[in-house]
């Protein structure tokens, strides 16, 4: 009777596992922390804030809390306003964004800058006949403010619609600065001897006959040229002028010479390329 009781309690000692594996076992995977993940810390007067939380947890995982779990709080609603509880970009300025969750707290550093005034951008140089290189075209696009502007997510495209290109974030022009792209960076350096400030594009222009569009972030234009007429999609529409301008011979540029834009022709010269000047 004393052997069987041994071997039973025995075996009832070794069906129970070690603390550790429980599965609900909170001291092994706590939670440590939190984190605010935001895709910049810089936005514009109205955008929303695609502000999101993190949970840090012991083990190194990291998960993505749902918005209806955290509490979004901003040190100034005038710059960073919490509508519904999402963040928002409301005033220029500088507030802190607080992310609370259970017993942890977090913040981040946000920048609120006034919108952009597309209004002073302009395409100002077209080089579409390069004298050596085919594929050393590029195209300049000016900023006649003076203050910086901040061109991310505006485009530009050539007429027949084949070729376009979107500014990546944080691509500011200085004020009355002016920005280049090219259409292929090497070849562009060999014809000009530096780089440009953004790499290749790909555009490809027409010799005879195209248009360059600059777009907001919208789609809606901000700037047009229509070179030796335009192409068969965008020509030259009435009003622009009297005959097909500007026309470069190749080795030269279409350039703007007046930054009050009149929308035609008179706006523009044929001279010799000057990418950056």
């Amino acid at each position: 009777m004393r052997f069987a009781i041994a071997v039973m309690f025995t075996l009832c000692t070794c069906a129970y596992p070690a603390p550790s594996n429980y599965p609900n076992d909170t001291s092994v995977n706590a939670i440590t922390g939190i984190e605010i993940i935001v895709p910049s810390r810089e936005f514009a007067v109205g955008d929303d804030i695609p502000a999101t939380c993190v949970a840090l947890y012991a083990d190194g995982i990291r998960k993505t809390l749902s918005n209806d779990a955290v509490q979004w709080e901003s040190s100034d609603q005038q710059v960073c306003a919490i509508v519904e509880n999402k963040p928002r970009a409301a005033g220029k300025g500088r507030a802190l964004l607080y992310a609370h969750y259970e017993s942890f707290s977090e913040a981040k550093s946000i920048s609120v800058i006034a919108p952009p005034d597309y209004s002073k951008i302009l395409i100002g140089e077209v080089y579409y006949d390069p004298a050596q290189l085919a594929d050393a075209e590029f195209i300049e696009v000016w900023n006649t403010s003076d203050e910086d502007i901040d061109i991310r997510g505006c485009s530009i495209s050539e007429g027949g619609g084949l070729y376009s290109w979107t500014f990546p974030a944080d691509t500011i022009i200085s004020a009355y600065g002016k920005i280049v792209l090219p259409r292929n960076s090497e070849s562009f350096f060999q014809e000009f001897k530096f780089y440009p400030e953004l790499p290749s594009s790909n555009i490809t222009l027409g010799n005879s006959g195209e248009t360059v569009i600059l777009k907001k972030p919208d789609g809606s234009i901000i700037d047009i040229v229509f070179l030796e007429g335009g192409d068969v999609k965008y020509p030259q529409p009435i009003g622009w002028c009297a005959s097909n301008l500007p026309n470069a011979p190749k080795g030269y540029s279409a350039t703007r010479v007046a930054l009050q834009n009149s929308s035609t022709c008179a706006d523009w010269d044929v001279r010799q390329p000057t990418p950056g000047e």
